[in-house]
Order: C-alpha cells, then structure tokens, then sequence
C-alpha cells in the first residue's frame, strides 16, 4: 500500500511539473535549477582558463554561461576583461554596462564600466560610472585617481583634486 502512496504523489508531483513548467532543482545545490548550476560550472572553467592564460578558452566558458543563465554578472564581467585584453574597449563597455544593469551596487562592474568608457573618450559617461562606483566604495584609490584623470581630461581640473587629494 505504502508503495503505491508513493508512485501516486510522485505522479502528481510529476504533473504539476509538466503542466507548470517549473525547472528542477539539481540535487546537490539546493534552490539552484540545472541550467544555473551548468552555469556556475562554465563560469569556474572560465575563471580557470583565465588564470592558465587561455584567454580564447575562456571567453567560449563564459559563453556557455550566459547561454545557460544570461543575468550571470560574474559572466559578464569575465567577457568585459577579456574584450579589455584584446583591446576591444567597445565590447567591453556593453559587457560592463550589462553587468552593472544587472548588479547595480557592484563596485567592479560600476569601475570597470567606467574604465572602458575613459578609454573609449566617452568622459561624461565615464565619470557618471565612477561616481556611481565611489557611491559603493568611496575610498578606492583606483576609482578616485581615475576620476580625477577624467576630469583633468574634459579641463575641470577644480573638480579634479578632491578626488586626486583621496
């Protein structure tokens, strides 16, 4: 009798699945689906290849990543790096962008973002995404320094030394 309980509820449990489309959790990982727990995987692979200098390893990892989880910023963050090595600052400022979309209180993502956009002249935008990153972290000295480079680049050098002062 205890056997025939326990088919019936997992087939009802089964058909509540199908009919509702809800993704399975990964035993193992609780609260994580499949999909983000391939995720995660490409991610660390990515993470790894990038330390052995496989660069183009690396960036096919962080692709399969956001092909099993788009919102993944670590994904995101590790394309920008890699499009930032390749010198394709373009690139790089929309895997950027996407990330501090996505995490909009990451301190790397808002940096980095910023970054790009010094290298690619876009000051204004540049300095917006620095301020938004010293909102997070007001005491990076990389943040500071860089903004107070921006500044000097647009000719406010007034608004400049609080920041190269940090």
């Amino acid at each position: 009798m205890k056997t025939s309980n326990a088919l019936g509820a997992w087939v009802c449990v089964s058909a509540v699945i199908l009919l509702t489309g809800c993704d399975l959790h990964w035993p193992g990982s609780p609260g994580l689906t499949k999909a983000q727990v391939r995720a995660n995987e490409h991610l660390q692979q990515g993470q790894a290849y990038i330390e052995q200098g496989l660069l183009d390893s690396a960036f096919a990892a962080f692709g399969l990543a956001l092909e099993e989880n788009p919102r993944l910023v670590e994904a995101h963050m590790g394309m920008g790096g890699i499009y930032m090595q390749r010198g394709q600052n373009d690139l790089a400022e929309q895997s950027y962008a996407r990330a501090a979309e996505l995490a909009p209180n990451s301190f790397d993502a808002h940096y980095h973002l910023a970054y790009a956009r010094q290298l690619l002249g876009k000051l204004d935008l540049a300095v917006r995404a620095y301020l938004q990153a010293l909102t997070i972290e007001p005491n990076s000295a990389a943040a500071n320094q860089n903004l107070a480079g921006a500044y000097l680049q647009l000719g406010r050098a007034a608004e400049a030394i609080p920041y190269a002062k940090k």
